[in-house]
């Protein structure tokens, strides 16, 4: 099994406690740490969704508010910062990447 990851994942942050935050995402890499499943060969790393990609599974104005957006909550349940655009294009990006090695290697990723 491959893991996608960037340490970039962690500049995503929240105003407040939120499940998306930083502290997540390390507890996460520390578990998988712990088993053993946290190698240089078993990770991917992810490389940044286009905005051609992004527009197969998203309108243009989607896309455009999303980068647009400053920093606040965009609604109740989703704070934007100022890497929020960046990571999620990193995000998206690297459900791509996963998708792909697993194509190519004929594996789980």
């Amino acid at each position: 099994m491959k893991v996608v990851y960037s340490e970039r994942y962690l500049e995503h942050r929240h105003a407040g406690y939120h499940p998306e935050r930083p502290e997540r995402l390390l507890s996460i890499v520390e578990g998988l740490r712990s088993v053993g499943m946290w190698e240089e060969e078993l990770l991917l790393t992810p490389k940044a969704a286009s905005a051609e990609e992004l527009h197969l599974v998203h309108s243009e104005e989607h896309v455009r508010r999303i980068k647009d957006f400053g920093v606040g909550w965009m609604d109740p349940d989703t704070f934007h910062d100022t890497e929020t655009y960046d990571i999620a294009l990193l995000a998206a990006g690297g459900g791509a990447t996963a998708a792909l090695w697993s194509w190519d290697k004929k594996e789980p990723a």
